[in-house]
C-alpha cells in the first residue's frame, strides 16, 4: 500500500508532519504492527525516526565519522567515501583520478550495539528508532548499493551527493503537479487563447537571418566547394551527376573501377561540366526540360557572399563559433548524418559507400546568392573521425574540438544539421561530451501527456535516423537520412 500525501508550500511541514498523519494515526499504528516497516526518503526518514539527516553528521551509521564536504561556491554539504565499504581489495579502492584524487584505505564504522544506542536515547543525543527485517538477500543488496553508489561518485560531481535541498520548497514535487494540472487545464479548455512564452507553430518553420551581414568576395575555391555541395544536394542535378559519372568512365577507361579516382575528377570538374551542359540544353529549341532553378543553380553562386554571425533555422537558432565565445550559451555544435566515401587506407581503391556521422563547429554562415534566390550553409570546422571521436565504455559521445579533419569539405546545407552541444568531460582532460537536445515542435501537442513532462538531454551516438532534408525554394531534394559528402576520405575499419 502507498499513502501519497500532496502538501503544496511555501514551506514544507519539517517535524509537523504528524499534523497530517493525524486523521490516520490509528489506522497507521495497526499498519506498522502488520507489517513492521516503511518506506521513505531520508528526510522523512529523519521526520519519522528523530534522526539527524542534515548537516556535516547525517548519516544514522557514520555518526560523527560522516564523509561530508562543504562546497565552497555552492554551499551545499555533499557526502562522498562510500568506497570505504568495498571489499578491501577492490579496484576501485585504488583508482585516485575518477574519484577524488587519492586512493581509499579506510574501513567502513562498526554499527552501533544495543548498549551504545541506549546510552544516546538516555543522553537525549542521536535518536534513531528502526525495524529490521531479517530477509537473506539483504547482504547482496547492500553490496550492490555500495557499488552503485561508487559508480555514480566515479561519473558525477560532488554536489549530486546532497540531502534533499530544504531551502527550496517551491520546487517539490507537490507543487510541480500542481502546476502542470493547472496549464492542461488551460490548453484544453481555453484553446483559444494566445500562448504565452510558447513560439506559434507559424514560426517554428522559420529560417531567417538573426543578426546584420558582412559581405565580402570570397575565396574561389571554397565558394566552390560551397556550391558543389549545394549540387550534390539537389534533386533536379542528380539526373545530370549520373550522366557526369558515365562521361567520365567513357573518357577513362582505365580508371572505371577505381571508385575513389572516379569521385575525385567527378569532384573537380562537375561544375564547369554543367555548366556546359545546361548551356547547351538551353540553346536546343525544346530546352530539354531545363527550368529556371537548375539554369541560375548551374550558373553558380554571386561570390559576393553575405555572411552572418547568427541564423535561425526552422526555428532553431544557430550561432557561428566566434559569436558563441562571447556568450554563455552554446549554439554552434552541429551533427551530420550522411552517405559518404570510407576507405580503410590512403592507398585504399575500393572504398565503402555508407552512412557516417560528422561532429563539428559553425564558424561562418555564408546566403549563397544564385540571383532568383538565396540558399543559406554552414562552414564549419569537422572533427577527425580517427583521433578526435571516441565512445567510452558507458556509450558516451566524447570529440576532441582541436583534432579538425575533411577540410575539402567544410560545408554543409543548413537545414541538414542537428543541433548538438559539448560539455566538458572531467573524466578525461580536452574531450567533450556530445548531447543532444529533442527538436522543439509544438504542433499537434494537446492531449499529449508528455507535453509537459521533463526536457530529455540525450546523450550521443544517436541511434535514430536524421530528420528528412526541407527544400529551400523548392529546390534541394529530400534524401532522407542520406544527405552527400563527396569529398570525404574518412578511414573505415572493419
Amino acid at each position: 500500500m502507498m499513502l501519497t500525501l500532496l502538501i503544496s508550500g511555501p514551506k514544507q511541514p519539517g517535524n509537523d508532519i504528524d499534523v497530517y498523519l493525524e486523521p490516520l494515526i490509528d489506522d497507521l499504528k495497526s499498519l506498522w504492527d502488520g507489517i513492521g516497516g516503511t518506506i521513505n526518503d531520508f528526510p522523512a526518514y529523519g521526520n519519522l525516526s528523530g534522526c539527524v539527516v542534515k548537516g556535516y553528521k547525517a548519516c544514522p551509521i557514520c555518526g560523527d565519522d560522516t564523509p561530508s564536504h562543504k562546497l565552497k561556491n555552492g554551499y551545499k554539504i555533499c557526502y562522498i567515501g562510500h568506497r570505504k565499504w568495498l571489499p578491501i581489495n577492490h579496484p576501485y579502492r585504488r583508482q585516485h583520478v575518477a574519484f577524488n584524487g587519492k586512493p581509499e584505505y579506510g574501513t567502513p564504522p562498526e554499527p552501533l550495539i544495543g548498549e551504545e544506542v541506549l546510552h544516546m536515547v538516555e543522553d537525549g543525543d542521536r535518536v534513531c528508532w528502526k525495524k529490521t527485517v531479517d530477509v537473506s538477500k539483504l547482504d547482496k543488496l547492500g553490496e550492490d548499493v555500495v557499488v552503485t553508489l561508487c559508480l555514480l561518485e566515479k561519473y558525477f560531481p560532488p554536489s549530486f551527493f546532497d540531502i534533499m535541498n530544504r531551502t527550496r520548497p517551491e520546487d517539490c514535487i507537490a507543487e510541480r503537479y500542481i502546476a502542470e494540472e493547472a496549464i492542461e487545464f488551460c490548453t484544453k479548455h481555453l484553446s483559444d487563447v494566445s500562448t504565452v512564452g510558447v513560439p506559434s507553430s507559424q514560426k517554428m518553420g522559420v529560417s531567417k537571418p538573426l543578426s546584420g551581414c558582412t559581405v565580402s568576395v570570397v575565396d574561389r575555391d571554397l565558394l566552390n566547394q560551397a556550391h558543389l555541395y549545394v549540387l550534390e544536394n539537389t534533386e533536379e542535378v542528380l539526373p545530370y551527376i549520373e550522366q557526369h559519372m558515365i562521361h567520365i568512365k567513357t573518357a577513362y577507361p582505365k580508371f572505371r573501377k577505381r571508385t575513389k579516382w572516379l569521385q575525385d575528377k567527378h569532384n573537380s570538374t562537375f561544375i564547369h561540366w554543367l555548366l556546359f551542359k545546361v548551356q547547351s540544353e538551353l540553346n536546343e529549341e525544346d530546352n530539354h526540360g531545363v527550368s529556371e532553378n537548375l539554369r541560375w543553380l548551374a550558373a553558380g553562386p554571386n561570390m559576393a557572399v553575405p555572411s552572418y554571425r547568427s541564423y535561425l533555422i526552422k526555428g532553431i537558432k544557430f550561432n557561428i563559433k566566434a559569436q558563441d565565445d562571447v556568450r554563455t550559451t552554446q549554439n554552434s555544435g552541429v551533427y551530420l548524418l550522411a552517405h559518404t566515401m570510407q576507405v580503410a587506407s590512403a592507398k585504399d581503391k575500393n572504398p565503402i559507400i555508407s552512412n557516417m556521422g560528422f561532429y563539428g563547429v559553425i564558424q561562418e554562415i555564408w546566403d549563397l546568392d544564385y540571383q532568383k534566390f538565396t540558399i543559406p550553409v554552414f562552414r564549419c570546422d569537422w572533427i577527425d573521425s580517427t583521433s578526435g571521436l571516441v565512445v567510452d565504455e558507458l556509450g558516451f559521445t566524447l570529440v576532441d574540438l582541436s583534432k579538425i579533419g575533411h577540410r575539402n569539405d567544410q560545408f554543409v546545407l543548413a537545414s541538414q544539421v542537428k543541433q548538438v552541444f559539448f560539455v566538458d568531460d572531467p573524466m578525461h582532460r580536452g574531450w567533450l561530451i556530445v548531447l543532444s537536445m529533442p527538436n522543439r515542435e509544438y504542433n499537434d501537442v494537446i492531449g499529449d501527456d508528455d507535453v509537459l513532462g521533463d526536457v530529455r538531454i540525450e546523450c550521443e551516438p544517436f541511434t535514430r535516423g536524421m530528420p528528412n532534408v526541407d527544400t529551400f525554394d523548392e529546390l534541394v531534394g529530400e534524401f532522407g537520412s542520406q544527405n552527400i559528402r563527396d569529398r570525404c576520405e574518412d578511414m573505415w575499419i572493419e
